[in-house]
This record gives structure tokens, C-alpha cells and sequence, in this order.
């Protein structure tokens, strides 16, 4: 991420949005647009969209007048089709990442797993339509702020690179929830099954990490919380780099007092499906109180 942030820097210059707004005619022909904290950003002098492996699409967005530069970049993965798609996502996610250029100072979205949403209405070999809206975090280059890209839409030609297999399963894997009164989406998840028949699923934000287990996985069904038999365990500590003492950690399923299940509601060979609801008690760190999920709701590939 960090390296495709430093060549946009390196290819882009300049001061605030300007220019005409409304539809831009691209050299290579189709149309794109956007909003940068409210002002037009029109005339896009030049917008790639490439398909180069499964599921991972760019879309490039340049605006060049005179020496100043600017540019929107959406790169995409693990998409199997139209749909909408959250940004600010990373690996085990269908979703992307939206960055935005000015000035030589960069913006990105945050692994938040909301920073942003992308639709693809048409999506081929040959031409991607859509609409994104994103708001990205100073990362490098002078840049301070936030930034609020708004409004946006394209309808271009796509290069495709090569013949691509269809998206796996276990890169496609979503888990929402009310965490703590406070919407949670996942920007990065993974799963393991055990020889137990136990799955392992681990998801990543921001703002909590969340740790499910059920054991034995053998059909659908309710897995409550730590009973024997069928069950299932939970703990949410601190994101990656976070620190492990302070809000954000940690609750665990293992402490007295924790009640709720997990759900299964669907299992084929290659996906299971469920919700989850829980009040888990502090087990450490910096937390204090109980933490509640509501409307909880995953839906991961196997391994």
C-alpha cells in the first residue's frame, strides 16, 4: 500500500481542487467523476481501469493542469461480480482501498472496514461502471486531515491482463456486528478448521479484534457460549499495534458470567453461515465493564 502511495506522490503535485465539474472527456474515451470535501473535482485528463488477477481491479483517476496534479486510485480485490463493496479493507475481504493524491501529500483509507463503499453496476473484461464514495487519513507527504471524496463515479474501458480463475471461497468472508454500540465490520479476516472439527475464525478492524471458535462444526445449529457439547468460544482484545491495556482490550467468553451463542445457520463444503449475539465480561487490559455485540452476522469460506 504504502509503495503504491509513494509513485502516486512522486507522479502528482499541486494545491486545492479546481477545474471545470462535470463529466470529463477522457482521451481513451468514457466518463468519471468526483467530489473532494465538497468542490468538484472535474476534467480527468486521464483514468485506467485494469484487471490484472483474480478479483483485483484498479481504477486510476489523474487530473493534471499545468504543473499541478492530482488523483483518486480504488484498488480492488478478492471482487467476484457487480455488487457494492466496503473500502478500507485488506486481505480475506472482497472490498479495496481508496487513496487520494494532492500536493505531493497522500491520503488512504484507515482498515477500518467502513471507510468507504464502492458499487459496480458493470462489471466485464472490457468496460467497469460504478459509484465510490471514501473518506481517507493523512498518510505521508505534508498531508494533514482527513479528506472526503464524495459523489464519485466512472464508466471505463477495462484492460484486462489475462484469464483469471473465479474469486476462492475462503477470500470472501464478511462478519458485521453492534459492537459495543457501534457499528463493526471487519477489514481483514481469516480461517483455520482443526482436526477436531473445531473453526477458527479471526477478524480484524480498526477498532477491536475478534476471535470466534466453534467446536465441533458438524451442522446447523445453536452454539452457545462455553457450554460442553456443541459450543463455541469468543475473545476481543486490541487490533494489531494497538496496545493491549488500553479501551479497547479485552473481553473473553473464558471469564464467569459470559452468555450468548453463535448460531449456524447454513453449511455446505464450502462456506458456513450464521449470526452471533454475546455479553462478554472484562478479561484484562484496560476494560472494565461488559461488552455487548448485537445483530451479529458472518459469512466465511472454508479453508
Amino acid at each position: 500500500m504504502r509503495a503504491s502511495l509513494v509513485l502516486l506522490l512522486v507522479a502528482c503535485g499541486g494545491g486545492s481542487p479546481t477545474g471545470p465539474s462535470g463529466p470529463p472527456s477522457l482521451p481513451g474515451g468514457g466518463s468519471a467523476t468526483a467530489t473532494v470535501d465538497g468542490q468538484a473535482l472535474g476534467g480527468f485528463t486521464l483514468a485506467n481501469a485494469t484487471h490484472a488477477f483474480s478479483g483485483g481491479y484498479t481504477i486510476s483517476l489523474t487530473q493534471t493542469q499545468g504543473t499541478v496534479g492530482r488523483s483518486i486510485t480504488l484498488s480492488l480485490m478478492n471482487i467476484p461480480g457487480p455488487g457494492t463493496y466496503p473500502l478500507g479493507t485488506g486481505a480475506g475481504v472482497s472490498g479495496g482501498t481508496g487513496i487520494y493524491v494532492d500536493a505531493g501529500a497522500g491520503w488512504t483509507t484507515p482498515l477500518s472496514g467502513e471507510a468507504g463503499t464502492i458499487t459496480l453496476t458493470t462489471l466485464t473484461d472490457t468496460r467497469i461502471v460504478g459509484t465510490f464514495a471514501f473518506t481517507a487519513d493523512q498518510v505521508t507527504g505534508g498531508a494533514t486531515g482527513s479528506r472526503a471524496i464524495t459523489g464519485g463515479s466512472f464508466d471505463l474501458p477495462m484492460t484486462t491482463t489475462g484469464t483469471f480463475a473465479p474469486v476462492p471461497e475462503r477470500n470472501r468472508n464478511v462478519i458485521r456486528a453492534t459492537l459495543g454500540g457501534a457499528s463493526y465490520n471487519a477489514s481483514t479476516i481469516v480461517a483455520a478448521q482443526a482436526s477436531n472439527n473445531a473453526l477458527v475464525i479471526a477478524g480484524n478492524n480498526t477498532r477491536y479484534s475478534i476471535a470466534m471458535t466453534i467446536v465441533p462444526l458438524t451442522a446447523t445449529g445453536s452454539y452457545p457460549l462455553g457450554q460442553p457439547g456443541l459450543a463455541s468460544s469468543i475473545v476481543i482484545s486490541a487490533p494489531p499495534g494497538a496496545s493491549t491495556t488500553g479501551p479497547l482490550c479485552c473481553w473473553s467468553s473464558a471469564v464467569g458470567g459470559a452468555t450468548g451463542s453463535v448460531v449456524v445457520t447454513s453449511l455446505t463444503a464450502t462456506r458456513v453461515q450464521g449470526t452471533f449475539t454475546f455479553t462478554l465480561p472484562a478479561s484484562g487490559g484496560g476494560a472494565t465493564s461488559a461488552l455487548v455485540a448485537t445483530g451479529g452476522s458472518f459469512d466465511i469460506g472454508l479453508p
